[in-house]
């Protein structure tokens, strides 16, 4: 049984346009609106049709355990969380 069942491509552009009105080479709306987070050194809410991204920076901080830390690189810590209701 297969999980995705496909999906004939005239349901989703029609004369060139897709189901939400959009050419097939158009992009969804898009804005930025940044310094949201107080605690964060930066901070940023993007929004992308009906997507929402939030997303915060915080530091330059040193490196733990020391022995990671380099004079010619950064280490670079990337924690990703989904909404549960997603």
């Amino acid at each position: 049984m297969a999980l995705f069942k496909q999906v004939p491509a005239d349901w989703l552009i029609r004369d060139g346009i897709r189901t939400d009105n959009r050419k097939y080479d158009e992009l969804r709306p898009v804005s930025m609106e940044m310094g949201l987070l107080t605690k964060a050194d930066g901070s940023a809410l993007i929004n992308m049709g009906k997507n929402k991204i939030l997303v915060a920076v915080y530091g330059p901080r040193e490196v733990h355990p020391r022995h990671l830390a380099r004079q010619d690189a950064a280490v670079l810590r990337v924690l990703y969380r989904m909404a549960t209701f997603a």
